[in-house]
């Protein structure tokens, strides 16, 4: 509460204490006393409670401030029971707690439907250009190596020659927010979820043409295949808002997982391979059309994350560590190597902490969800 109503509550309420106290002693310098007192307990009141430094929302409570989701009733711990504030409360220059790059670029977990029709639409006006300079980059320095016919097996040559390349090119020293390329990277690299020390600019347009060449493999395998917006029962799933490519049957943000091994190369840590790449593009395909794992309806993520103080509380999906243990061992040992990654603590067979200061809970949500979608045997 502001300190002038304050004064002014404590104010009435001291002038009615002095003026009953001035009809029993008829002093008239009771009034004035009572005014005074009111005044100074109404505000040591108000400090002893926080009210006189921080105004609360209209509506909140402290304990309302303080609780967090329960989660689900499959043996994880019940977030409430932490009772933390959540990190997306902290005074940032953010928009709902992720921040927006300096471009004003809003990232796809923050659009609204509108926004993120015009982000697919954007996506899909930067195929065609994308894809030409591919080709004529190959054409002048691996033309030898790599032939764009179109086919499943081209995808692992010219996988593993941009993978050279992009380590080569190693990381940048430039800031995300203060990148003077920022501008010239395709709109999914501007409004996803890159992470500093990031990829140079070249690198990026390689993976973006990489996406470009993939969609035309795979729209010519799939003819069925559509692109649109990301959407998903649950509302934190990681393609919600997303440009994918979909069927009845599965859909996929493209760049995803080519951006996750661009990565891997430019930090110097084992990227995929091109027998890799091609073996994922073949599970796309089946997925599209309906056929093996990817393409069962499950509607649970692989993985939950929850923004604590100071942490994270990460839930994998409970059949992860029951049926893949070694997986979820590999997980933690890579990702407690990770730039910025303070710490990764395993409190249950399914339920991590980690305390990385510099991400929020959709950045390291979609790392998880892409490193699992990589090593999880198919």
């Amino acid at each position: 509460m502001p300190a002038g109503r304050l004064i002014v509550r404590g104010a009435v309420l001291g002038a009615c204490a002095g003026a009953v106290l001035m009809v029993f002693t008829h002093r008239a310098s009771s009034l004035e006393l009572g005014l005074l007192v009111g005044v100074v307990l109404e505000v040591l009141r108000a400090w002893v409670r926080g009210d006189l430094l921080e105004e609360r929302p209209p509506g909140g409570t402290v304990a309302g401030r303080l609780q967090t989701p329960a989660r689900d009733g499959r043996g994880r711990a019940v977030r409430g029971t932490h009772r933390r504030l959540r990190r997306a409360e902290r005074p940032t220059t953010e928009a709902g707690g992720v921040r927006v790059g300096a471009m004003g670029d809003v990232p796809y977990e923050l659009m609204t439907a509108a926004q993120a029709a015009d982000a697919l639409d954007a996506f899909l006006r930067e195929r065609a250009t994308a894809l030409g300079a591919l080709r004529a980059t190959v054409s002048a320095a691996a033309g030898d190596v790599v032939v764009l016919d179109g086919t499943l097996d081209s995808v692992r040559p010219l996988w593993a020659w941009i993978t050279d390349r992009v380590a080569e090119l190693g990381v940048t020293a430039a800031a995300l927010e203060e990148d003077p390329t920022r501008p010239s990277w395709p709109s999914w690299a501007r409004q996803g979820r890159l992470v500093d020390p990031h990829p140079p600019a070249e690198s990026l347009a390689l993976v973006d043409g990489f996406v470009s060449y993939l969609a035309e493999v795979i729209t010519d395998l799939v003819p069925q295949s559509r692109w649109w917006v990301g959407e998903h029962q649950i509302a934190d799933h990681p393609l919600l808002n997303y440009p994918v490519l979909a069927s009845d049957h599965h859909q996929l943000f493209l760049p995803g997982i080519p951006l996750f091994s661009a990565y891997q190369s430019a930090h110097g840590r084992t990227p995929m391979t091109g027998d890799e790449m091609r073996v994922h593009v073949a599970r796309t395909v089946e997925a599209l059309h309906g056929r093996g794992p990817e393409a069962a309806a499950i509607e649970e993520p692989l993985v939950t994350v929850v923004a604590e103080v100071d942490c994270f509380d990460v839930g994998l999906r409970e059949d992860i560590p029951a049926v893949h243990p070694q997986v979820v061992e590999e997980l933690i040992a890579e990702l407690a190597d990770r730039d910025g990654v303070a710490s990764v603590h395993r409190y249950g067979p399914a339920a991590l902490v980690v305390d990385v200061p510099d991400w929020d809970e959709m950045r390291l949500k979609l790392w998880l969800t892409l490193w699992l979608q990589r090593h999880l045997p198919r």
